[in-house]
């Protein structure tokens, strides 16, 4: 476990919102690898199904394979000698599921302008399109949780 200033802390949560226990969490760090995007999916598919949710994983699934590539080549960009891990957290209660990316960098997701023959740039569109709601928010000084909710 991770000592010292940018220990993750899962107990954390969104400036404004109450502290809540979750009937359903479950929580695994990558490293910043190739085959990171298609082991998450593969977690998650099975973390669903184990909570009775399948329902919504054909969406979680997108959505997550994009929440997890921005902060995948986020933490490329800009911490490529150290590459530290992502974090990947799925909630879940009777009404909604919330998936969760953890990362590094100070950066806030962006939705980029993009034209008709444009091939990247397109997944936080996505995420929006697939989610109830989503956004990001600071958990201590050294992480971003970029978050997608989904109504069940």
């Amino acid at each position: 476990m991770t000592t010292g200033p940018c220990a993750l802390d899962h107990h954390a949560v969104p400036h404004g919102h109450h502290a809540r226990r979750w009937p359903h969490e479950d929580r695994k760090s990558f490293g910043v690898l190739e085959d990171t995007v298609p082991t998450a999916r593969l977690r998650s598919r099975a973390v669903l199904a184990e909570w009775g949710l399948s329902h919504v994983e054909r969406d979680v699934s997108s959505v997550l394979t994009e929440l997890l590539t921005n902060a995948i080549e986020a933490t490329r960009r800009h911490e490529p000698r150290a590459l530290p891990p992502v974090t990947v957290r799925l909630l879940a209660d009777r009404r909604r599921l919330v998936t969760e990316v953890w990362d590094r960098v100070q950066a806030p997701p962006q939705i980029r302008e993009t034209g008709p023959f444009t091939e990247r740039g397109r997944g936080l569109v996505l995420v929006a399109a697939l989610s109830q709601d989503w956004g990001y928010w600071r958990a201590g000084d050294c992480h971003k949780v970029v978050f997608a909710m989904f109504a069940l």
